[in-house]
């Protein structure tokens, strides 16, 4: 870079599966950029990220590459979104099918028992859901810990014993934890999505590393770019210059159903009438090969409702808040650094993607389907093409 006095930053959303969009837009922007992908952390003076965004950042910031990820979502990603094969008659070959996500009757039961839609357990933990997560992420960063970054990164989680709003960072303030954590220990603690996946329970011995019961950073700030901006500002107090690319995950719903007709409960409805009467939720948790020893009184009271009888809308009430909240916090981030580079005098220049979404085909965070995936592939293409003449007048400024 010739600019010395300009600060960079680059940013990843969080969101699940859709992180595949976000890595085919950003793998094409570094192929037009021309750079070595392997030196991306040199490029940049800050990286961050929350959630599946998290991840990305700290893999760019220890020299993998954007090809380096991808198979994490072809791959990967339909194994880590499934539920285990307890669900299904006795098999001997495949122990795990890809990509069965919990329909709607099932996510209730699985909420009611504080059971995590995609918690391994069993022979196979390993190679599914939160168990092939750990053991993915584990695999990734090693032994590595925050201080083997070769960027200054900042990555949102939070702690839920005290209700604290935690960022992680390499940065020696007393601002950020996790100064010496474990990269993969981030990393879980950054995608600890509530309902799909369970918290980390982090016990360090130092004050430098986490301590608590963590989940997702989108809790907090689902998009860290403004907070990437101002680290930039904290460590390159010179800058008067400054770049931001900020990937997001598409523009839409992450709650219970993505669906537009949900809107009718219809959705919902449909899943019921795969009940015979008298089916319970009780039934339902011990058919998906859970237990349901240890509950409270009131779980036991609400697991014993008949499927037919449920009524939906205050599920789907709350999963809509969640939504809310994820993409209020995240384009407010968005809106400012519009505002800044665009109306007024100081040196910001500022490239945001984040394309909407066709909620008709169900671009829920944990939707791995060939089909979704060949759309968020076309969609971020196409977005690029779209787009390829302010693309590259942002590349200009990046590079100047």
């Amino acid at each position: 870079m010739s600019d010395s006095n300009t600060a960079r930053i680059l940013e990843f959303d969080g969101g699940g599966e859709r992180g595949y969009m976000s890595m085919t837009f950003f793998n094409r922007f570094v192929q037009q950029w021309g750079t070595d992908p392997t030196t991306l952390s040199q490029q940049f003076d800050v990286i961050c990220g929350t959630s599946i965004g998290g991840i990305i950042a700290l893999a760019l910031a220890v020299g993998k590459t954007p090809q380096d990820l991808i198979p994490f979502f072809t791959e990967q990603g339909p194994l880590l979104f499934t539920l285990g094969s307890n669900v299904f008659p006795p098999v001997v070959f495949p122990p795990i099918v890809p990509s069965v996500r919990p329909n709607s009757v099932e996510k209730v039961a699985l909420i009611i028992t504080n059971i995590p839609f995609y918690n391994s357990s069993g022979t196979y933990a390993n190679a599914y859901g939160s168990g092939l997560l750990k053991t993915l992420l584990e695999t990734l960063f090693g032994d590595l810990t925050m201080q083997d970054v070769k960027a200054n990164v900042i990555i949102p989680t939070f702690e839920y014993t005290t209700k604290t709003f935690v960022l992680c960072s390499n940065l020696d303030n007393p601002a950020f934890s996790g100064q010496d954590e474990l990269l993969s220990n981030v990393a879980l603690a950054t995608s600890a999505a509530p309902v799909y996946l369970p918290p980390l329970e982090l016990t360090s011995p130092i004050n430098t590393k986490l301590n608590g019961l963590f989940f997702d950073g989108g809790i907090y700030q689902n998009n860290p770019s403004q907070l990437g901006y101002t680290l930039g500002k904290m460590t390159k107090p010179i800058a008067n210059r400054f770049c931001v690319l900020s990937v997001g995950t598409g523009a839409g719903e992450y709650g219970f159903d993505n669906d537009p007709i949900s809107s009718n409960l219809l959705i919902l409805e449909r899943d019921k009438k795969k009940y015979t009467p008298g089916t319970t939720l009780r039934m339902v948790v011990q058919k998906m090969g859970h237990s349901v020893k240890n509950l409270n009184k009131l779980q036991n009271k609400m697991l014993d409702l008949q499927v037919q009888d449920i009524d939906f809308n205050t599920i789907k009430f709350l999963f809509e808040l969640f939504s809310i909240a994820s993409t209020g916090a995240q384009e407010s981030g968005a809106q400012s650094l519009f505002l800044e580079s665009n109306y007024t005098l100081d040196q910001l220049y500022y490239y945001r993607f984040n394309p909407p979404l066709d909620l008709t085909l169900d671009p829920a965070l944990d939707n791995t389907s060939p089909e979704i995936l060949t759309y968020y592939e076309d969609l971020a293409n196409q977005t690029y093409n779209d787009d390829i003449e302010n693309i590259s007048t942002f590349l200009g400024h990046l590079t100047a």
